[in-house]
């Protein structure tokens, strides 16, 4: 299968976040129960029904509604739609900026039910971009604000869309059990709710998440249970036609248990249930993991014409959605940055003004000049490494009599030499930043014997495979980092994924013991070094 099909895989998952929000963010119990209201009537049809079919003029609408708008809770309901529908296309930057406009707006008017409604949508989407620091805080607002309101049937459904969100985060975290713990608590503060079409909307989205953790469980029967109660709930109800976004992805669900099942018959129907109601949307993650799952199944039928078809569209709606949230990551970083200097600033006073910090600060600065100076010809050695285009592992080749005699019992010098021009264009097509990358999986991928890929690592590389993935990852991210300086605004965390670290510790612990100094000295440094070119 393709490298970067296969590098997704677990990507797929994690980038799959279909707003548990769509409809019933944009309305209260009481707008929609109240027919009468033109505004929550235009809010439903543009959110749901011209959504699925014209994304574009679904925008279009929500931002005439915006500048019409002359109640504060329509002005926050107007930039909510707008927010998720520019989510959706893949403008995530656009998207949280104007919730954090409508989170300002429900502040000021103390409007709480929204206040908890945006912050668990910035919650989501700070999830989407890797930032969890921040959606944890988003989240922990979430449940301070909720006491504050007194209508029971609002705080009821906002207690519902939390555990539902938290039980989001936990499918995504692959803790399948702890995501149905929180479904049913969720299924309770649904039960008393009066019925409208958001509550069976909302029933069918857990339905759906049932269905998602008993898949992750590979209880495929209880899975199919709940996918196909979500559709009933979402046809039955007239909440969504064929071209609802939800139902496509049940249906591409649906698809990759029969898929798992060896069914290709079923499977093939409902990817394609799933691909007609993609095409007409511009959903970018419903494409994403439709392409996805169809590139999978025309591999294993060796159908070259199809995989490459869909292995490219994949592809190309991949890179659409990382570019969106390298974008969205970039502003909120910068924005963070900004607080977070002001704040230091109005310590640096009241540090100030105390002798004892002072003489502290002193002694700590001589340290800190010291500690600089080394991280600074650090840094220098390696960006001459860079500019020197010598910016590559450097491996040590150090051959024994005992390696000799092992290397003519395992291969032949024919057999080395190409398990060495399949390593270069290993690293050339950059390989190793899969996640999900293995000595076997590598092994098979070349068609050799595991035995011999790891003796030639060890022996022309220096280093165990583990190591030799780990260095190629470092060295990786530090060219991005020198040819791209977006990536020096970038989170730790954020980077650690791009390279295919499984954790930012573990990613920061690698770069220092490989570079001599931590990511966030080299960013630091490099900025500063930007800085410098530009000035």
């Amino acid at each position: 299968m393709n490298t970067r099909i296969t590098t997704c895989a677990r990507i797929k998952k994690a980038l799959k976040s279909y707003s548990l929000l769509l409809c019933i963010i944009f309305t209260t119990t009481t707008g929609f129960a109240q027919k009468k209201s033109s505004f929550n009537s235009v809010m439903y049809y543009t959110a749901v029904d011209l959504a699925s079919k014209d994304i574009k003029k679904a925008l279009q609408t929500a931002d005439s509604l915006y500048e019409h708008s002359v109640e504060p809770i329509h002005k926050v309901k107007s930039l909510m739609l707008i927010a998720d529908l520019q989510k959706n296309t893949g403008d995530l930057e656009k998207s949280i900026d104007h919730a954090v406009t409508a989170e300002n707006i429900a502040e000021i008017n103390k409007l709480y039910e929204w206040q908890v409604r945006i912050a668990g949508f910035l919650s989501a989407q700070y999830r989407t971009l890797g930032l969890k620091e921040q959606s944890v805080l988003s989240l922990k607002k979430v449940l301070k604000i909720i006491p504050k309101i007194d209508n029971p049937k609002i705080s009821n459904q906002l207690q519902a869309i939390t555990n539902q969100q938290i039980a989001k985060y936990a499918i995504e975290d692959e803790d399948f059990n702890q995501a149905i713990s929180y479904l049913k608590i969720t299924k309770i503060y649904l039960d008393k709710t009066r019925n409208s079409k958001v509550k069976f909307f909302h029933y069918a989205t857990n339905e759906y998440m049932f269905g998602q953790a008993y898949l992750g469980l590979k209880d495929y029967s209880k899975s199919l249970y709940y996918y196909n109660s979500s559709l009933s709930l979402l046809f039955k109800n007239d909440i969504a036609k064929e071209g609802t976004i939800l139902s496509g992805f049940v249906y591409s669900d649906i698809g990759e248990i029969y898929f798992a099942l060896n069914d290709l018959k079923n499977a093939s129907l409902y990817y394609n249930k799933a691909l007609l109601v993609a095409e007409q949307s511009d959903f970018l993650e419903l494409k994403e993991e439709v392409y996805y799952n169809l590139a999978v199944y025309y591999d294993s039928k060796q159908d070259v014409k199809n995989y490459a078809r869909f292995s490219k569209l994949y592809e190309k709606t991949q890179l659409r959605l990382m570019d969106s949230h390298k974008e969205g990551v970039n502003s909120i970083v910068n924005r963070l940055q900004e607080k977070e200097a002001k704040l230091s600033q109005m310590q640096g006073i009241i540090i100030a003004s105390s002798v004892v910090v002072a003489i502290l600060l002193i002694t700590g600065l001589v340290l800190i000049i010291r500690r600089r100076k080394s991280d600074i010809r650090k840094f220098e050695e390696i960006i001459s490494k860079i500019e020197n285009s010598s910016f590559k592992p450097e491996y040590k080749e150090e051959k024994t009599v005992a390696e000799e005699v092992e290397k003519k019992v395992l291969m032949t010098e024919e057999t080395e030499q190409l398990i060495l021009k399949k390593l270069k264009k290993f690293e050339e097509k950059d390989g190793y930043i899969n996640r999900s990358i293995s000595l076997s999986s590598l092994s098979a991928k070349f068609e050799i014997n595991s035995k011999y890929l790891s003796y030639v690592i060890n022996k022309h590389k220096g280093k165990d495979f583990n190591n030799y993935i780990n260095t190629l990852r470092i060295y990786y991210i530090i060219r991005k980092m020198e040819s791209d300086p977006v990536y020096l605004s970038y989170k730790i965390s954020y980077l650690a994924e791009e390279c295919g670290f499984s954790s930012h510790s573990k990613f920061t612990a690698i770069f220092k013991a490989e570079m001599g100094i931590s990511p966030s000295v080299f960013m630091q440094y490099a900025a500063e070094k930007n800085n410098k070119m530009k000035a």
